[in-house]
């Protein structure tokens, strides 16, 4: 918050410190809303749309715009009246708006001040759990930043920010009301570019979203489990139950109280009783039958090449009575219920059954055609931007000691992340995995036998937690394949390479290598060990659960191997999200040794 304030320059007479030239006499070489313009678009722009692609039910820019007037009950004249009254005060006595500047930083920073030492109080160091007391005291801020942000969205509050805010900015835009109105009306524009290229993508993403819902409609039949869903949207019609959108909430905002994730719930619950309306009151007045032109739209899509005027007006009229074919037999169910229903009734019903197929269409394609884009892989565009903004804003920092020590604090948290990376540990290290794998075969790519004297086993359910986040265990995914292919020495194409799944079969049929996974690994190694005489090296890798603060670790499964088998070494790798460095497993490496006797 600091550099947006309207620091000056006192390090040197006008001379900035850090670009070595004189602020007040040269110019800027680019005008200050074009490069706002072009960092805006550069973050917003590809953040939205991959929201846009990534969301069930994406909002378009417009209820950003009615979210904001719900601070104040949509009553934009007399907040735009309030603006006024401010800024003529602010222009007549100067001193006011630095004051409100300042009261209003200081009341932020002291609320959260104040939220972070409740949040801290419940904070305890646990010794010998650096990992999990950091993780804990990060759970604590996080909560006090989310408490922070739900204070500030308070009606009253935001009401207030959003009267005092537009004055302060066109204030500090410019030293006369000539400049300060140029600068507003640049930012505005800046402002309605953004928006309108945002009401693009949404237009886009609308679009595309509808496509993939009719394709799902004109061939449901062949789709799994679609009945199913069908009788699911018309029995609920597509609304979460109170505790169903609580634990949505929950997950949507895990850091808000239960107060917060009620109020969330019942607005999603609105929300999905709005939508179900909506699409009943649509159904009947079109009866879910498209136009000449829908259908024709939709045939089009459908097919690769544009065929001849016949063929497209044949296959257009087939979509439309198929449609009318469904409507139809809504209407014959609905009047064969006993008592017999009205006419009104019938409509109703039927209207129903369309909503109820939309809603089953909708949730087919987003569990299985909608795949999110929100990944760190794609955010990725948006890093040179925002490192841009982020080195212009601790520029304006004031004072030398405050600039260098923000900038040693930003290298200092990006070095730290990158040596906990690199050194710290966060999943377990598949060139070894990959190493004792290689080790145990039996014979070699080209068929010719080994002689290999060890077998590595692995146990069942180790691979299980393959969620996206850092750290997920995914032990038979692309980094062992790729570990595999090159210390195995067999190359793999890049089909074969995404090809090859993580089906051990499919590790045996493409790279010929065997993967031992045992369900029972405490009497199973020892089963197997006699099936293999000549074994005089085993190797275990197991899985436990990351030991919590104050709590015993987890007791290691035993291996009934026999007295003549002498443990060699028994390593540990955390699993850890490298995000928070929140421990979330432990795998352990156990390696036995056979003495012969002399």
């Amino acid at each position: 918050m600091l550099p947006w304030l309207p620091w000056r320059r006192r390090d040197v007479p006008g001379r900035d410190p850090i670009l070595g030239r004189f602020v007040q006499d040269a110019p800027a070489p680019e005008p200050a809303w074009r490069g706002s313009l072009w960092l805006t678009l550069w973050i917003v722009l590809p953040c939205y749309g991959l929201y846009c692609f990534s969301m069930r039910d994406f909002v378009s820019p417009l209820n950003w715009i009615v979210a904001t007037g719900d601070f104040f009950a949509q009553h934009w004249i007399l907040l735009g009246l309030e603006t006024l009254v401010l800024a003529a005060v602010f222009a007549a006595w100067p001193m006011v708006p630095r004051l409100v500047a300042a009261a209003a930083l200081i009341a932020a920073a002291a609320a959260f001040n104040m939220l972070f030492l409740q949040a801290a109080w419940k904070f305890t160091w646990h010794p010998g759990h650096a990992y999990d007391a950091l993780s804990d005291f990060g759970d604590l801020a996080w909560k006090a930043g989310s408490d922070w942000i739900d204070l500030a969205s308070d009606r009253r509050v935001g009401a207030a920010i959003l009267a005092a805010l537009p004055a302060l900015l066109w204030y500090f835009s410019g030293r006369s009301i000539a400049q300060r109105l140029r600068q507003t009306l640049q930012y505005l524009a800046v402002a309605a570019v953004c928006l309108l290229l945002c009401a693009a993508i949404f237009g886009v993403a609308r679009v595309c979203w509808n496509q993939e819902v009719v394709k799902a409609l004109l061939h449901h039949e062949n789709f799994y489990s679609w009945e199913a869903r069908y009788a699911a949207a018309l029995s609920d019609h597509g609304i979460p139950s109170p505790a169903e959108a609580f634990r949505r909430a929950g997950a949507d905002r895990p850091a808000a109280d239960p107060l917060v994730r009620r109020q969330i719930a019942n607005q999603y619950i609105q929300n999905a009783a709005a939508k179900w309306k909506d699409l009943v009151a649509k159904a009947m007045a079109d009866h879910g039958i498209p136009t000449a032109t829908q259908a024709r739209q939709r045939v089009l899509e459908e097919l690769a090449a544009r065929p001849e005027a016949p063929v497209l007006e044949e296959k257009t009229r087939q979509v439309i009575q198929a449609a009318q074919k469904s409507w139809d037999a809504f209407v014959a169910a609905a009047r064969g219920k006993t008592p017999a229903p009205t006419e009104s009734q019938l409509q109703t019903d039927a209207a129903e059954h369309v909503a109820a197929e939309r809603i089953a269409g909708e949730d087919w394609v987003w569990r299985h055609k909608w795949e999110s884009l929100w990944m760190p892989r794609y955010l990725g565009v948006i890093w040179p931007a925002v490192a841009i903004a982020a080195a212009c804003l601790l520029i304006r920092l004031p004072t030398r000691p405050l600039r260098y020590s923000a900038i040693l604090l930003v290298l200092a948290l990006n070095s730290a992340q990158t040596a906990g990376r690199l050194w710290g540990g966060s999943e377990p290290p598949m060139g070894v995995v990959a190493t004792d794998l290689l080790a145990a075969q039996t014979q070699n790519p080209d068929g010719q036998p080994t002689a290999s004297r060890t077998r590595t086993y692995i146990q069942r359910g180790l691979d299980y937690d393959m969620g996206g986040h850092p750290g997920s265990l995914y032990l038979l995914g692309s980094e062992l394949r790729y570990y595999l292919a090159v210390i195995g020495r067999q190359p793999l194409t890049p089909y074969e390479f995404r090809e090859l799944g993580n089906d051990p079969r499919q590790f045996k049929y493409v790279l010929d290598i065997d993967i031992l996974r045992v369900d029972d690994p405490s009497s199973a190694i020892a089963a197997d060990l006699k099936l293999h005489p000549q074994t005089t090296r085993v190797i275990f890798w197991e899985r436990r659960p990351a030991p919590r603060p104050g709590s015993k670790s987890d007791v290691e499964i035993p291996l009934e191997l026999g007295p003549q088998w002498k443990p060699v070494s028994d390593q540990s790798f955390y699993g850890r999200m490298h995000w928070v460095w929140q421990d979330l497993y432990v795998v352990h490496r156990r390696e036995y040794a056979k003495q012969t006797a002399n």
